[in-house]
């Protein structure tokens, strides 16, 4: 049983502009409250008290909750995976691992969760609906993601992908074994320092997908959304307003 999570918080969010000016991404208010509490409350609604947040971007105001925290002091020359590699001393035993700009359905974390596979991710099959709502034209943000017979990852976050193909969108859920961090480690280590700098966690899982390891893909049709600008904290408001995020999250 996973009963560990990790919030990856150290960026600063400069799409949202004025709001992250003097706060981190994660501390944006959906609703009156933190992106951060949205996480935190999901997680613990499924029973997960062992969580720790990786931050960068003024850490002091997340520290100021409470939580757990790890410091990517590369922070700002860094990406995704060097904030999750931050945290490798908790990796002893499988956990969940969430973005911090995003809020979802504690049901989605529980069918994660229940997944034996080394690494997972939850992928959205109603994204099309969603992402119409986010951009103007979808196909300029959607990424590929495509899944075999047997419900493993084969493709994700190629640009520009032939949208008939795309199967879902990666959620920026994950579970990660030891298992699975050990094989991240062999990926990271067979590359230079500034490839491992940039990379982002779906250049990641490709790679991954490439050097031949399972990645198995969880679907889901329950709500979400990803708050990476103004327009999308509109869109995550009007969700959380019907309560698509699950009514035990709306105090």
């Amino acid at each position: 049983m996973t009963d560990r999570a990790i919030i990856l918080a150290a960026g600063r969010g400069s799409r949202l502009g004025m709001q992250t000016e003097n706060k981190p991404k994660c501390l944006v208010h959906l609703l009156g409250q933190p992106l951060l509490l949205w996480q935190v409350q999901a997680l613990q609604h499924i029973g997960i008290k062992d969580i720790t947040v990786v931050t960068g971007y003024r850490c002091e105001m997340i520290e100021a909750f409470g939580i757990p925290t790890i410091h990517n002091a590369s922070w700002a020359t860094t990406n995704m995976v060097a904030s999750l590699m931050a945290a490798r001393d908790l990796f002893d035993k499988p956990l969940l691992v969430s973005y911090s700009d995003i809020v979802y359905d504690p049901r989605i974390l529980e069918k994660l969760r229940a997944v034996n596979d080394e690494i997972a991710v939850t992928y959205d099959l109603n994204w099309l609906t969603l992402w119409k709502e986010r951009f103007e034209d979808p196909a300029s943000d959607a990424e590929s993601f495509s899944v075999d017979k047997g419900g493993y990852l084969k493709e994700i976050g190629k640009r520009n992908p032939n949208l008939n193909l795309v199967m879902g969108q990666y959620m920026g859920l994950l579970r990660i074994s030891p298992v699975a961090l050990m094989w991240i480690d062999e990926l990271v280590c067979s590359i230079t320092k500034e490839q491992g700098d940039r990379l982002d966690m779906t250049a990641l899982l490709d790679l991954l997908i490439n050097n031949g390891r399972q990645i198995k893909a969880v679907p889901t049709t329950l709500g979400w959304c990803e708050v990476d600008n103004e327009h999308d904290l509109m869109v995550a408001t009007n969700l959380a307003e019907q309560e698509r995020f699950g009514s035990e999250l709306i105090k």
